[in-house]
């Protein structure tokens, strides 16, 4: 996939979709398009390694079947957010992805680590990254969560939770990380 856009400095675009190329050197050598060897693996493959799309406007269901497949498939991910004092807390998580709105949401107790650190974010939000992998494939979605802990949006995130999943175990506690996608990193 080709550079859509170039952006200046200092530009902010509402949609960027740019794709990584490398190309393999005559000595065997991984060449970013500079001529800069950056591994000396040689693979035989000419193409995008990697996809990043972000702005306010982020489409994700115009990103494909395989990306819509990748992120409905029965697969964990973990979330990263940040403690307070910066440093990040990453963890395995169950996450379901609504395409059309661009929404992720991950459900947990009200006292986990991740649910504290979105809450002491603000009310601006938390920024954080959602990282899933499957072999080579892979896909990291990043945007601003909020803590939701009302009824509606609870048995709404179960529900997902369960299509995607399985029924999630019976907590009282339970929270929803619900987060807005602004970029989209990855291959798959």
């Amino acid at each position: 996939m080709p550079v859509h856009h170039v952006r200046k400095c200092g530009e902010a675009p509402p949609l960027v979709i740019q794709a990584a190329y490398f190309w393999w050197g005559p000595a065997g050598g991984v060449k970013d398009e500079t001529g800069r060897v950056i591994s000396r693996a040689a693979s035989g493959r000419i193409g995008p390694m990697a996809t990043w799309v972000r702005g306010s406007g982020v489409k994700l269901s115009e990103l494909g079947d395989g990306f819509r497949a990748f992120w409905q498939e029965y697969r964990f991910s973990t979330l990263t957010t940040l403690r307070p004092d910066n440093t990040p807390h990453v963890v395995p998580v169950g996450v379901t992805v609504d395409l059309d709105t661009a929404t992720a949401r991950v459900t947990c107790s009200r006292s986990s680590r991740k649910a504290r650190n979105v809450l002491g974010a603000g009310p601006e939000g938390a920024l954080v990254a959602l990282c899933q992998v499957d072999g080579p494939r892979w896909s990291t979605l990043e945007g601003r969560a909020v803590l939701r802990d009302e009824p509606e949006a609870v048995a709404d995130a179960v529900r997902r939770y369960t299509e995607r999943y399985k029924p999630p175990r019976v907590n009282p506690e339970r929270v929803v990380i619900e987060i807005s996608i602004t970029r989209v990193l990855g291959n798959a």
